[in-house]
């Protein structure tokens, strides 16, 4: 559950799979604070999740480098670790490219439990 505040934007930790965990879609943007690092940062993500609702997580600070294109992934995913700070310096996700697959995956080896409702919206997916 990702929800912003005066602080930015903030995910709600679950021991569950729920619908609002789902996302079809990642999109970012690398950016750096240094040309000469290689470690670029995520300066730019947008999550679309499986419910259609978009969104947008972004670094505006005066130093913020565009180093690259828009990188994108489409399938079903899940974010299962972030590390933020004024960007993201971290963003793993476990996933797959469809929602049958994804479920298999899950129904074979997974932390966490899928609840009903993701199940369902799931289900109308595969």
């Amino acid at each position: 559950i990702i929800e912003k505040n005066a602080y930015g934007h903030e995910i709600d930790p679950s021991n569950y799979v729920t619908p609002d965990c789902l996302l079809k879609s990642v999109e970012w943007r690398y950016t750096t604070f240094d040309t000469k690092t290689t470690s670029p940062r995520v300066g730019y993500l947008k999550l679309t999740k499986l419910s259609g609702e978009v969104v947008e997580v972004k670094y505006e600070g005066p130093e913020a480098l565009d180093v690259g294109e828009a990188y994108v992934l489409n399938g079903v995913f899940i974010i299962t670790d972030i590390v933020m700070s004024s960007s993201i310096l971290t963003l793993r996700l476990c996933g797959s490219d469809t929602a049958k697959n994804f479920v298999k995956a899950f129904n074979y080896y997974s932390l966490w439990e899928i609840d009903g409702d993701a199940r369902r919206l799931l289900d109308s997916f595969a």
